[in-house]
């Protein structure tokens, strides 16, 4: 039997820990359900969750009309780094988060383009 506080190897039937004193019959204490969720408003457990949980919120702000300008080519910008990150770092989790953040970043922005470009040549063409 492992004892929950040193992690020492102790026989089956010990009480005590062998190496601290510790009751080894005691239940290990449960984590968190919030520290195993994978949602954006969740614990961040390391730095590239949190660089591809920014890039998401930046996507989902873009959508909002005339934020997009400027949420959505950050998101994209954000979404890369946390690609390029997590392509380094093949254990790392969230890339659920970079794929949403890369396909809404590049059509807010694509979108927002379309729509400017649209907007001053209707200006211009105007009598």
């Amino acid at each position: 039997m492992r004892c929950p506080t040193c992690g020492t190897e102790n026989p089956g039937d010990a009480k005590r820990c062998t190496a601290c004193g510790e009751r080894t019959n005691r239940k290990p204490r449960r984590r968190d359900p919030i520290d195993d969720t994978d949602t954006p408003f969740g614990k961040r457990p390391d730095s590239r969750p949190a660089v591809a949980l920014r890039a998401y919120r930046c996507a989902v702000y873009g959508l909002i009309p005339l934020v997009g300008l400027v949420m959505g080519p950050a998101a994209l910008v954000l979404a890369l780094r946390a690609w390029r990150e997590g392509r380094r770092d093949p254990a790392a989790r969230g890339n659920g988060h970079v794929m949403a953040a890369l396909v809404l970043g590049s059509a807010e922005l694509l979108c927002n383009v379309v729509g400017l470009a649209l907007m001053v040549v209707g200006w211009t063409s105007s009598p």
